[in-house]
């Protein structure tokens, strides 16, 4: 026996509930796994952020310790003597715990002026690791990467000097992976029960009561027509229950019945049925409103199964490459269908959906998903997605470059004007790289300030250099009027990298971030040598 299945695929008799059972543990292992992996993750930040506040407290307490004793004796020196305190030999006279490291970092030049690691002892604060803008600045602790082992660090100003603590996180955050083994084996404890207990109840309430129904119907399409259906488990149980006996009492009137079924849901579902030899065509009342045919084309359509199956043949003839299944109806309008059709001997099932609102808002989202919303250029995904077949064919490409740039002075302008402004700026960026080229180009927003110009489809190596140097005349030769008021200096630091054979789209983005950074700190430095 056949039975009908949703997604209008069919099956035969036996095939359906075994998977359906397999779905329903299949399910509940993915939304408990999500929970599972939620509350490991929930579990391991706040045992990080608590291991990390336990040893900012920490930092803070023994900074203020150092801090009296400095005032009492380093300073107190500098103020009898004339001349500086004496920082190198302080960790030999202050007790400090041996679960850190702790350096006084001159505030002038970053010269380590006392430590307890005896070898770092007048080396410089880069040569160590340390960045001293971080020293400075982040006053709340940073992470920092010191001989090769990442430290949680917290530094505070003492004087003109900055002393501070840094505990190597394999130390701080030793706790964490016997926290997070717990938290794995109980979420993975709760996953199993919740599992067992939602499939039990799905079986008993769901898989049963379908069971039910199909040997029930089994007996119906046996000629049976006594058979009451009668599965109260659950509300929508009940009301399938009531609609399938309605349906089998009038039978005679199927067609209307299957109509008024259909238009209880939200979709545009036609059902259509004919027996080949005989040439009335049986169909629900959406069937023309989905084929956009006229009452009388419909009417001829319907008055032989040939001209219908003519017609049904034609729609397929124009298959919707994106989804199998799917049809185009017309393109101007755009309209599409989802056709499914079942024959068994010499009858004929068929379903027809309106799938046109489906398509086309998917089409909308997938479209506003690759692209930049501010500047209207692509984002980093849409320009991976139209770079990605270009470089499949690298034969085709004839002379590109990649070129990297960065938006300079943006927090200028949003500190002086407004973010309103800042993100004029940047508009204003995107517009002048958009199309650029005398050829083909993509051009893509990829980060706050960095944008992405790939220029291809050059004959000539001359012309690619020509348009390259026309993009470094006008990041030092332009304006950008941000509104009628206001007008600033557009610049930008780039930097460039050719195609060339066995690069990659990755490699040459690397390559082109390292050179538009090596461009800032030389604009940077020009800057700072005409100052």
């Amino acid at each position: 026996m056949i039975k009908f299945y949703y997604g209008f695929g069919f099956t035969e008799e036996g095939d359906i509930m075994k998977p359906l059972k397999k779905r329903i543990r299949q399910y509940m292992l993915q939304v408990t796994g999500t929970m599972m992996i939620v509350i490991l993750a929930f579990v391991v930040g706040v045992q990080i952020f608590g291991e990390r506040r336990r040893e900012y407290e920490k930092s803070i307490e023994v900074l203020d310790q150092i801090e009296h004793f400095i005032t009492e004796h380093v300073i107190s020196e500098e103020k009898d003597t004339g001349e500086g305190g004496e920082y190198s030999n302080m960790f030999s006279v202050i007790q400090v715990n041996s679960d850190a490291d702790y350096y006084v970092i001159s505030g002038e030049d970053g010269k380590v002026l006392g430590t307890t690691v005896k070898s770092a002892l007048g080396s410089s604060c880069e040569e160590m690791g340390f960045r001293m803008k971080k020293i400075t600045e982040d006053t709340d602790g940073f992470y920092e990467k010191i001989n090769g082992n990442l430290y949680y660090c917290v530094f505070q100003k003492i004087g003109n000097e900055f002393v501070g603590r840094c505990v190597d996180c394999n130390r701080m955050y030793q706790r964490v992976p016997p926290t997070a083994l717990s938290a794995c084996f109980c979420s993975l404890m709760i996953t199993c029960i919740m599992t067992y207990v939602v499939s039990r109840y799905m079986n008993r309430y769901v898989v049963d009561g379908i069971h039910q129904i199909n040997d029930e119907l089994s007996k119906i399409t046996e000629g049976d027509m006594d058979v009451k259906i009668d599965i109260r488990t659950s509300e929508e149980f009940s009301e399938l229950s009531d609609y399938i006996n309605t349906m089998v009492g009038s039978l005679s009137d199927s067609t209307s019945k299957i109509s008024y079924v259909l238009s209880k849901t939200n979709m545009f579902i036609g059902v259509y049925e004919y027996r080949k030899g005989a040439k009335p065509v049986h169909c629900t009342e959406y069937i023309p409103r989905i084929f956009s045919l006229e009452l009388d084309e419909w009417r001829l359509l319907t008055s032989d199964y040939v001209l219908f199956n003519e017609f049904i043949e034609k729609v397929r003839t124009n298959p919707y490459a994106e989804e199998q299944g799917v049809f185009v109806l017309s393109e101007e309008p755009e309209q599409y269908v989802k056709l499914e059709e079942m024959e068994i001997g010499k009858e004929v099932f068929g379903v027809v959906i309106d799938v046109t609102d489906e398509i086309i808002k998917r089409r909308q989202i997938e479209a506003e998903r690759d692209v930049d919303l501010l500047t209207g250029l692509y984002n980093r995904r849409g320009m991976e997605a139209q770079i990605a077949p270009l470089f499949q064919k690298l034969e085709k490409m004839g002379y590109a470059a990649l070129v990297m740039i960065d938006a300079d002075g943006l927090k200028g302008i949003n500190d002086n004007y407004g973010h309103e402004m800042g993100d004029a700026y940047l508009k204003k960026i995107g517009s002048v790289i958009n199309n650029f080229g005398i050829q083909s180009s993509l051009s893509a927003r990829i980060g706050g300030d960095e944008f992405v110009l790939f220029l291809y489809d050059y004959a000539a190596e001359d012309e690619l250099t020509n348009t390259i140097r026309t993009i470094e005349y006008i990041q030092g030769h332009s304006t950008a009027r941000l509104d009628e008021n206001l007008t600033v200096p557009l610049r930008f630091s780039l930097g460039y990298c050719m195609l060339d054979e066995g690069l990659s789209y990755e490699e040459m983005l690397k390559i082109a971030d390292e050179r538009m950074y090596e461009n800032k700190r030389r604009r940077k430095a020009e800057v700072a040598g005409k100052a």
